[in-house]
């Protein structure tokens, strides 16, 4: 893929995660939403979209290093308050060898079906876990680890031909098609979870996973739809 659209990708994943944020820390029936709110929420989308594109590209390190560097940076202060506890530096160091070890050393990626389970935890760390620790709300419940399943099981689903030989997925294991069934469920049971209207939700994923059109990582749309749903429901 040109870096172009790599780059470009990785900006609107930073974006939907942000909105994404927004609705999971936004205080009930807030119209006006609190400054630190829109910090953290900033704070996730550019560490997030940062660590995925330098997992997936690398380009010029130095400089993607530095980049991915002030993001960190700019998320610890955030979170300044959470720095005497021991586990939030833990949460932090696990990032950082993961992003290290991706592909390279210990290349955790090539571990067979590992990588479609820790992503999903990773972003509940970062999401939800951290944020609730601040005193936010951070919607602590196992209903967005299964949401993150899904996604992640959908980019697994994405990226079947290119992994096919070189990495071991679930969604290798099961099939595009399979995988496609377990991606449409594992969602339409969120939605009724987060108590969604289920029609709204059913017809666009069935069309999205039907349509052959739409580019990859469209899934990750369902991020900032969710997001707006938080916010004014």
């Amino acid at each position: 893929m040109p870096l172009n659209k790599i780059l470009w990708r990785n900006i609107l994943l930073g974006l939907f995660v942000s909105v994404f944020s927004l609705g999971l820390l936004a205080p009930q029936a807030a119209f006006v939403l609190p400054w630190p709110v829109w910090q953290q929420a900033v704070a996730h989308g550019l560490l997030i979209g940062q660590f995925y594109y330098w997992l997936h590209e690398r380009p010029k390190p130095t400089l993607q290093l530095l980049l991915l560097t002030l993001s960190g940076l700019y998320y610890l202060f955030l979170y300044q308050e959470l720095w005497i506890y021991l586990f939030f530096w833990l949460f932090l160091l696990l990032l950082f060898l993961l992003a290290l070890s991706y592909d390279h050393y210990l290349k955790w990626r090539r571990i067979p079906y590992l990588k479609s389970f820790l992503i999903p935890v990773l972003w509940f760390l970062f999401l939800n876990v951290i944020p609730s620790m601040a005193a936010n709300n951070g919607r602590l419940n196992p209903v967005f680890l299964l949401f993150y399943f899904a996604l992640s099981l959908q980019a697994d689903r994405e990226d079947l031909t290119q992994d096919q030989g070189n990495f071991k997925t679930l969604a290798g294991l099961l099939g595009n098609k399979n995988t496609g069934y377990l991606v449409l469920f594992l969602l339409a049971l969120c939605a009724y979870l987060f108590f969604l209207p289920f029609v709204w939700v059913m017809i666009p994923l069935v069309v999205m996973n039907r349509e052959q059109f739409f580019p990859k990582r469209s899934f990750d749309s369902l991020l900032f739809l969710l997001g707006l749903y938080f916010l004014f429901r």
